[in-house]
This record gives C-alpha cells, sequence and structure tokens, in this order.
C-alpha cells in the first residue's frame, strides 16, 4: 500500500522535482565553474609546485563540492517526500517553499 501511494506520489509530482534537482545542479555547476576556473589559471604561474598544491586543493574542493550537493540533494527531496505524502513541512523548510516546488500536474 505505501509503495503504491509513494508511486502516485511520484508521478503527481515528478516534473517539479525535477525543475528543483536540476536548478540545485545548475548552481553547483557554476561553483564547479569557479573552481575550475581558479585551477585552470593556476597552470599559467609555470610552477611545478604551485600546480601540484592547486591540483591536490581542486580534487578536495571536487570532494567536497560533491558531498555537499549530494547532502543537500537527499534532504530536500526528503523533506518535499514528507510533504508530499503527509501535508506537513518540517521546522527548516516553509510549506509554502515545499508547495511551490512540488506543485500539481
Amino acid at each position: 500500500d505505501s509503495i503504491k501511494k509513494s508511486a502516485s506520489i511520484f508521478r503527481a509530482t515528478w516534473g517539479e522535482t525535477i525543475v528543483v534537482n536540476f536548478s540545485m545542479g545548475l548552481l553547483f555547476f557554476l561553483i564547479f565553474l569557479g573552481g575550475l576556473t581558479v585551477y585552470a589559471l593556476s597552470w599559467f604561474t609555470f610552477n611545478i609546485v604551485v600546480i601540484g598544491v592547486m591540483s591536490v586543493l581542486f580534487f578536495l574542493f571536487l570532494i567536497g563540492l560533491f558531498l555537499i550537493s549530494s547532502t543537500l540533494n537527499v534532504v530536500f527531496n526528503i523533506a518535499l517526500y514528507e510533504y508530499a505524502a503527509h501535508q506537513k513541512s518540517s521546522e527548516y523548510f516553509s510549506a509554502e517553499l515545499l508547495s511551490g516546488a512540488i506543485g500539481k500536474k
């Protein structure tokens, strides 16, 4: 029964959820481009030590960015599901934000 309910919630709100995920993905892609630009500019120093340090920092930046992006995506999707399934919002997300993110087909 809960699987059928989850499937119907997904069918009713999938488009809006994809838009929210795309928006978050675009934001983190722009942050990635900023980090990539800084890393690429380090190559113009022609100093192997600076390039090596920047390579390690860029790798750590990518790991951190991925972890933050994934975590925020999961947290927001759980909040959306809870709102869609039970019509209640958490203390961290307003009902207006969640209802605007979900909408109806």
